[in-house]
């Protein structure tokens, strides 16, 4: 092969045999979502303080060197707090809430303590191996030293696919990732249309409903996007760890020299003039 991808453990051999290690430019956004389907009501993770609490515990860059058996070469970008829409096509303006991806103890506490959290273990589901589970084996301990009881459900891959897009499989907390880098990665559609956790809001429905009836790029519908980000720091819903670098392997006689789309338009699935 001319072009081809090699598993990181792999890539010295590659190396050896004289291939050269190309940036591909595209990553794995990796994170965890809630169940906030309404089956799962009782759940101490249907407090928002609850997960709020978890985000102010968890320490991202931590948890993408664990993914990435501490590899820092292979992480892209850091989660950016909140990007939001500047234009159409423009996410340029961050906000910075200051909760996001700075791990801060004695605020998880104070998050937990408003929560009147009574002890009842979180079920976090996992894939049993791979990025998933390193991970699960990361945030678990953060949870924890915070005062949270945690249990994993870890499973193969096959029942992780379907198990974590089930919310009466009696999971709390559910692994993600989503394919692409992208500026803010809060854009990516299975997020804002809630397809992770079954997240639905009063201002969130909102939003989403004027995006979809609104043209693209109106001041409407950039407005629109702007208030679910700031439903997405209001609640919550899900926690994202940050973007992994991918890369691949080509033979010295390839000259790579591409440019492409990198990234997803943030409105790419809102309602088209």
């Amino acid at each position: 092969f001319q072009i081809g991808a090699v598993q990181a453990d792999m890539w010295d051999t590659a190396l050896s045999m004289g291939l050269k290690k190309w940036d591909a430019g595209t990553s794995w956004t990796h994170g965890i979502f809630f169940n906030l389907h309404e089956s799962n009501a009782d759940s101490p993770v249907y407090d928002v303080n609850v997960r709020k609490a978890i985000r102010a515990a968890i320490d991202c860059n931590a948890v993408m060197l664990s993914i990435l058996s501490g590899d820092a070469s292979r992480i892209n970008l850091d989660p950016y707090p909140v990007v939001k829409a500047l234009t159409a096509y423009n996410t340029t303006i961050i906000e910075d809430t200051g909760e996001w991806n700075n791990p801060n103890k004695e605020l998880a506490m104070e998050y937990l303590k408003k929560a009147n959290y009574d002890g009842t273990p979180l079920v976090y589901l996992t894939n049993a191996t791979g990025a998933f589970y390193k991970a699960c084996m990361a945030v678990v301990p953060m949870m924890e030293s915070i005062g949270l009881k945690v249990e994993v459900l870890a499973v193969d891959g096959g029942s992780h696919g379907a198990m974590r897009k089930d919310p009466a499989t009696g999971h709390d907390i559910g692994c993600w990732e989503v394919q692409k880098n992208e500026t803010n990665p809060v854009l990516h559609s299975t997020f804002v249309t809630g397809t992770q956790g079954w997240w639905s809001s009063p201002a969130k429905d909102a939003a989403i409903a004027i995006m979809k009836t609104t043209p693209t790029g109106s001041p409407e519908s950039v407005k629109a996007y702007n208030d679910y980000l700031d439903a997405v720091i209001d609640e919550c819903p899900y926690i994202l760890f940050g973007h992994a670098r991918n890369f691949n392997f080509v033979t010295d006689k390839v000259v790579y020299d591409v440019q492409g789309s990198t990234e997803y338009y943030w409105n790419s699935y809102f309602k088209q003039q």
